[in-house]
């Protein structure tokens, strides 16, 4: 039995990295949290467009970091990569993806019902020419297409969240393997206070207070609390946010980052699904 058989994703690629991905989102609990270094290729390239939809389906990205190229180069990698952090969906986020799903796909579905039914049926008619044939099955497939595309664009803006994406040039290491400036730092501390802003997910602690009975004897009891925030306004020099309901390919070079006291993107930054 080959081992892609015991991955989800095994029918969609072999390449190492991604079986990882799936091995490690299977290790976490559920609203547990992950980064990961990948290859750039993981992020953008069209042929691993379903293994990028599998994984929005399991997990909310937190942050898309992109790696300076030769960030691994004194380690012998010359493949340029990103650090993709990850928090594995609740039963509630998991459970509110899948009715959302549902609903789109039902929509979208009796939309084109029609349309796809008609050319269908037309293809199969005697006597058609063989251009015809052609293009209305060109029709069909276009239809097909669009069809699932306003299905993902659907849970995407019924699922919307915030991503933050980064850029550093410098990432603490040279070419050579010297020690140098690292941008990763100010980034951290700039998604830290990004994140008590906009929280993805909540941290609580447990409390503990003793006290003293009537009989003499003291006693513990616990609580869970949630700690109280504090926000500090920090300038936006390396992160900026995008909504999820706008990303299609996990590509800083095409959400590129620019100094915008509005945070805006540039035009025809992010591929519209």
């Amino acid at each position: 039995m080959s081992i892609l058989n015991l991955y989800k994703v095994g029918k969609m690629s072999s390449l190492t990295e991604v079986l990882f991905i799936e091995r490690s989102l299977n290790l976490l609990k559920p609203g547990g949290r992950m980064g990961i270094v990948l290859p750039e290729g993981v992020l953008n390239n069209s042929s691993l467009q379903k293994i990028r939809d599998f994984v929005e389906s399991q997990a909310k990205i937190i942050l898309i970091i992109s790696l300076p190229q030769d960030v691994f180069i004194a380690s012998g990698a010359t493949i340029k990569t990103s650090l993709v952090f990850l928090k594995k969906f609740t039963e509630k986020e998991k459970l509110q993806w899948t009715k959302i799903s549902e609903i789109a796909e039902q929509q979208i579905h009796e939309k084109y019902t029609y349309q796809i039914q008609a050319i269908k049926k037309a293809i199969l008619q005697e006597g058609l020419s063989k251009p015809k044939r052609a293009e209305l099955r060109n029709q069909l497939r276009i239809l097909q297409k669009k069809k699932k595309f306003e299905i993902k664009a659907k849970i995407k803006s019924q699922f919307d969240y915030p991503i933050s994406i980064g850029n550093v040039e410098k990432a603490g290491i040279s070419a050579k393997g010297a020690e140098i400036e690292n941008e990763l730092i100010p980034l951290c501390k700039e998604f830290t206070e990004n994140q008590k802003q906009n929280p993805l997910w909540q941290i609580f602690f447990n409390k503990m207070n003793y006290e003293f009975g009537e009989d003499g004897k003291m006693f513990r009891i616990s609580s869970v609390v949630k700690p109280k925030r504090s926000f500090t306004r920090v300038e936006q020099k390396f992160l900026k946010t995008i909504p999820f309901s706008q990303l299609s390919l996990w590509d800083i070079k095409r959400l590129s980052i620019i100094n915008s006291s509005k945070n805006e993107l540039p035009k025809g930054a992010i591929e519209s699904i």
